[in-house]
């Protein structure tokens, strides 16, 4: 079963991030969610997203988003991965420099990983979302 792992806010889960969840199902048979927790967005954009991390994920839920949501923290996602071994791992169009970031991190792994990034799309679309668009987003690695 191929398995893909996004990550993501999903702060005020509008059509974008449908759009985005849904290339990213299409990748594969299992789609697990990273959502990123109250405190990694507030260490991150230095305030709280607008929805809490409980109500996110009951929205993803209730979308039937993904096959499982864990909660995570940006400095813990490594070792997620590691821990999960997705055959992919899907992130958002702008994301080129995490994606080179994760690329180097993983190289050393035992494990095959494909990073893909989804295809562009308005990025106005991410209504009180709490990511970057700017291409400095990256995980403490």
């Amino acid at each position: 079963m191929k398995t893909i792992v996004c990550f993501g806010a999903f702060d005020g889960l509008d059509e974008g991030h449908k759009a985005y969840l849904d290339e990213a199902r299409s990748l594969g048979e299992s789609l697990l969610v990273a959502l990123e927790s109250d405190r990694s967005v507030l260490a991150r954009n230095g305030q709280l997203p607008g929805n809490g991390e409980q109500l996110r994920r009951e929205r993803l839920e209730a979308a039937r988003a993904a096959d499982e949501i864990r909660i995570s923290e940006r400095e813990d996602l490594l070792n997620l991965l590691q821990e999960t071994r997705p055959d992919v791992i899907f992130l958002p169009f702008y994301e080129t420099a995490l994606a080179r970031q994760l690329e180097e991190a993983l190289s050393e792994s035992s494990s095959k990983w494909e990073i893909a990034l989804s295809k562009p799309f308005p990025v106005d679309t991410l209504q009180n979302d709490s990511t970057s668009v700017d291409g400095h987003d990256s995980l403490p690695l």
